[in-house]
């Protein structure tokens, strides 16, 4: 199933700007960074310009679209062309192409813009803002020291010998750490944008490198470079972000314990004459609201794994030959999975600040359980697997939990395993789905706590169970479990 992600942010296309004077032997990881997209080389006439343009890639919201004559060189065959969207008034200005070389490998058609050399290729008015620049090697700077000022501190958090005071201290001094990492690379990404933005302006919709031109080769380096900054700091962001979420609803939760605090203090019986109590509510209401907002943010974002993928399906569950194999009876392992790997994202120190998205995956979790739970020809235990699960990855714990105070965890964010016994819930069409015995995860809950989203490892996204109803659920479960972060 696809990655829930939203985009939090408009992507940049990977620039078009190509070297035409580049080496005939290119590795497939030196077209990587040319925007991904292989490119071929061009023999020219002498006395003759060809600007080169790579159009394929699409990204976002724009596209790379210019008046064109297009060519595609295939062996054996002469060259064809086709003149491009608004090309028509400049044919008679486009110097024939030579030759296109074209690997055996690549069927892409590649895309090219001729013109005159004396045609204006650059806008000498946009000047590059050195204030911005300036700021953006700071912010680097910064970024690069407090990240390993937050990973040391992170290191020392996880020792198991800090406890009481100084646990206290470290995870105040890393929140704050990871609060100053936040702000420093939204403010990074927004200048980032905003320098692609001039580059691709003052390299114009004609890029090309000549003699009459030799700035362009700069300004189109720099431009990929920016672009790959801000792939960077995008990837550095989306666990913070995420951690963040997690960080406000502890706040609210502990806003609200405040508000129900003072309101144990008060008479049951509300005096019209002092409002106070009226507004108590009002105020937790709303803070209710909030948090149950940004936890639908979270949860909904999940990645869901599938038990019967192909790169697992096949393989054996548990340690006897006698076993079958996750596609079979691995749904409880890859539930695990969908929960730790979910943690995993919001962990700004971990591998999703590199932009891996499964860190945790079925295979890791089946081998786990295959020693804490797996029941040959019958299942999996889910109190074993669960509750022992700091054995087989330090730093969380699991327990076993009740259906209301599932709700709570749903509405604070977390995820939650559940066994279903003869439960039936209904798939995206609006059919009704059933299990006899089945481990999926609980990852939303409406308003008043009757409907429950459901994330299905073992069928496909027309057939799984997307949404499951309270009733059916409290009257058909065999566990809720939750795990958590020691």
């Amino acid at each position: 199933m696809p990655d829930r992600m939203p985009a939090r942010r408009r992507s940049i296309a990977p620039s078009s700007w190509r070297h035409e004077n580049r080496p005939q032997e290119t590795t497939e990881s030196e077209s990587a960074l040319w925007g991904g997209h292989r490119f071929e080389q061009i023999a020219l006439c002498s006395g003759q310009e060809h600007a080169v343009a790579d159009v394929s890639g699409v990204s976002g919201d724009r596209r790379h679209i210019f008046p064109l004559v297009f060519a595609h060189t295939m062996s054996g065959q002469n060259d064809r062309r086709a003149a491009g969207h608004g090309a028509g008034e400049r044919q008679s200005r486009a110097h024939p192409i030579v030759h296109l070389s074209q690997r055996h490998h690549s069927s892409a058609m590649t895309v090219q813009r001729q013109f005159d050399a004396d045609e204006p290729v650059c806008r000498p008015d946009d000047a590059a803002d050195s204030a911005r620049v300036e700021r953006l090697d700071e912010l680097g700077r910064q970024i690069d020291v407090t990240a390993q000022e937050n990973r040391d501190l992170r290191t020392r958090l996880d020792n198991p010998q800090q406890s009481g005071p100084d646990r206290e201290r470290l995870q105040h001094d890393l929140d704050q750490g990871r609060l100053r990492l936040l702000d420093m690379l939204e403010e990074r990404l927004r200048l980032l944008e905003e320098e692609i933005e001039s580059l691709q302006a003052r390299i114009g919709p004609n890029p090309a490198s000549s003699a009459e031109h030799p700035e362009m080769t700069d300004l189109g380096n720099q431009l990929n470079e920016r672009i790959r900054q801000m792939q960077r700091s995008q990837q550095q962001l989306a666990p913070l972000r995420r951690w963040h979420i997690r960080y406000q609803i502890g706040q609210i939760n502990e806003q609200i314990a405040a508000i129900d605090a003072e309101l144990a203090t008060l008479p049951q019986v509300c005096d019209p004459d002092d409002p106070v109590s009226m507004l108590l509510y009002e105020r937790r209401a709303e803070l209710e609201q909030q948090r149950n907002h940004l936890a639908a943010t979270l949860t909904g974002s999940a990645h869901e794994y599938e038990q019967f993928d192909r790169r697992w399906g096949a393989q054996r569950y548990g340690n006897s030959p006698e076993c079958t194999n996750i596609a079979q009876a691995g749904c409880g392992p890859t539930s695990l999975a969908i929960v730790l790997n979910y943690l995993y994202q919001e962990d700004p120190e971990s591998l999703a600040s590199g932009g891996q998205i499964e860190i945790v995956t079925p295979p890791q979790t089946a081998q786990y359980a295959a020693t804490h739970g797996r029941i040959c020809n019958n299942g999996t235990a889910g109190d074993t697997m669960v509750t022992n699960v700091h054995t087989g990855f330090p730093g969380f714990r699991g327990r076993r939990i009740s259906l209301d105070q599932a709700v709570d965890q749903l509405r604070s964010g977390n995820l939650v395993i559940f066994l279903c016994r003869g439960c039936t819930g209904q798939n995206r069409n609006g059919g009704n789905k059933s299990y006899g015995g089945h481990y999926m995860v609980l990852n939303g809950v409406n308003a008043d706590g009757s409907v429950f989203n459901v994330l299905d490892p073992g069928a496909n996204e027309a057939s799984d169970i997307l949404t499951i109803t309270r009733t059916n659920l409290a009257g058909h479960n065999a566990g809720f479990w939750i795990i958590e972060r020691i």
